[in-house]
């Protein structure tokens, strides 16, 4: 979209604010007595609305029956909900007259919203042809139990019965299909359910009884209901019976390797000072040999708003989109439990942990984790010569003009923000503490943009130079089919 066809769009949803706003007589809150969340089955209340872009003239939610209705609750400052305005707008316009999607804002007034979106107009965001509801009563936000309020989607059917309330990730046009033709489904919950097992165990829900357990592992694939978040209680001493238990929830197998085996792996990089990130998949100190990685982990990055139009093409390019989807999350994601007499070291439990995972894991995939070391192209910062560097006690400041970049930061963080110069390579600090000093540098653009050359330049000028290397690092490994040697 050109900078005019932008500005257009931003000028009509702006007239639309003031211009289609519907005032009604009745204040919504009124029209419902005794607002209780609904429960899948439920007829939703019929309640007049209050609209924002209204092209339709309906105000109330009866005015929608015969249509599968999607509420999109939102607010202007969910990057994640206006990120995926552009995949709500295209499945409306893929299934037309068959299911209306209405934008929820519960937070903030018709004027508020038309504010924000006037002063964020230079991130990009894509302002959709969609009906938006203000709920300034939060009636909507009552009637539908959703458990973080933003980023999730309520459904009614065509009767006007409540379905379910859903993870923004059970929203693409397969499952909308599936429930126009009646299909068995299911949806990616929001619920918090954290306090359930604060006090119980998860093998609780098995055969045993807690009171006799004094070592188990257990494995669970993914709960629907705690949506696409992961939750933990460690360390929790029951001293009837001597035993210390590790309860986590919605962990993808990545992060459960990660949980096992991270601490042994930061002891090797303490003097690296710049991270490549390898991919969306891998992060710099995982190293994922497998034939199919969204068994092991979504990785979900946040969508840019550049990209957003490509990752929401909703049917068509459904596996390119196979990161944002319900089922690619259920298929990745576990829950694991241990159970362990009091009194041992963490490095023990933990230990206990990555047999269990390669226990199961290898039975399921082949795979088998570990960690590894593994020689990597690197720089090592030095210092060559003592320059007298200005210093003075002052918190550290960026400044930046149209034109370039005047910097007084520490060489670390310089040089840990400087994504562009190094790519993929990592830098060590071999300085002596000389990289912790505030310096003054200067760049023609932005300092994390910085190209190699002129970084290293800047640097000798001060007495630094960045030596090439190789180095030996701690990996975690996650390899199918591996030989079991530790």
């Amino acid at each position: 979209m050109n900078t005019y066809n932008k500005l257009f769009s931003l000028t009509a949803f702006l007239l639309a604010v003031f211009l289609s706003v519907q005032v009604l007589a009745q204040p919504v809150a009124e029209a419902v007595q005794d607002i209780k969340p609904l429960k899948p089955g439920e007829k939703v209340p019929d309640i007049p609305l209050k609209i924002m872009n209204n092209k339709t003239g309906k105000t109330r939610l009866s005015d929608y029956k015969g249509k599968l209705v999607i509420l999109d609750f939102w607010y202007t400052g969910c990057g994640s909900c206006i990120a995926g305005f552009p995949k709500m707008e295209k499945l409306q316009k893929q299934f037309g007259d068959k299911i209306q999607i209405l934008l929820v804002n519960s937070w903030e007034s018709e004027e508020q919203v038309a504010e924000k979106i006037e002063k964020n107009s230079h991130l990009r965001m894509h302002i959709p042809d969609l009906p938006s509801v203000i709920d300034d009563t939060q009636v909507l936000l009552q009637l539908f139990p959703i458990g973080s309020g933003v980023g999730q989607h309520g459904w009614i059917d065509k009767n006007g019965s409540f379905i379910a309330n859903a993870h923004a990730m059970s929203t693409y046009a397969q499952k909308i299909e599936d429930i126009l033709e009646y299909k068995p489904t299911f949806f990616l919950h929001d619920q918090v359910y954290a306090s359930e097992f604060k006090k119980n165990p998860l093998i609780m829900n098995s055969h045993a009884k807690a009171s006799n357990v004094e070592k188990s592992s257990l494995f669970l694939s993914a709960n629907a209901d705690f949506g696409p978040g992961s939750y933990s209680e460690l360390n929790v001493v029951d001293k009837l019976v001597s035993t210390v238990r590790n309860t986590l929830i919605n962990f993808s197998v990545v992060n459960l390797y990660m949980y096992a085996l991270l601490e042994k792996v930061k002891s090797s990089r303490q003097e690296v000072i710049y991270n490549p990130w390898i991919s969306d998949i891998t992060p710099n100190f995982l190293k994922l040999e497998v034939a199919d990685s969204t068994s092991y982990s979504t990785f979900f990055p946040p969508p840019s708003y550049i990209e957003i139009n490509r990752l929401y093409d909703s049917k068509e390019t459904l596996k390119e989109n196979k990161f944002y989807i319900d089922t690619t999350y259920m298929k990745s994601y576990y829950s694991y439990e241990q159970i362990l007499p009091v009194g041992l070291s963490q490095e023990r439990i933990r230990a206990e942990m990555l047999d269990d995972l390669n226990d199961f894991f290898g039975m399921k995939y082949g795979a088998f984790g570990s960690i590894q070391k593994i020689k990597v192209p690197c720089f090592e910062l030095v210092y060559n010569q003592r320059i007298k560097i200005n210093h003075k006690d002052k918190k550290p400041t960026t400044k930046r003009s149209v034109n370039e970049s005047e910097v007084q930061l520490s060489l670390k963080n310089i040089i840990g923000s400087a994504a562009t110069a190094f790519k993929d390579q990592y830098v060590f600090d071999e300085t002596n503490g000389e990289a912790d000093k505030i310096i003054p540098l200067t760049f023609s653009k932005d300092f994390s943009k910085v190209e190699f050359n002129e970084l290293s330049e800047s640097l000798k000028e001060l007495g630094f130079s960045l030596r090439p290397s190789e180095r030996e690092l701690d990996f975690i490994v996650i390899k199918e089919n591996a030989s079991k040697e530790r």
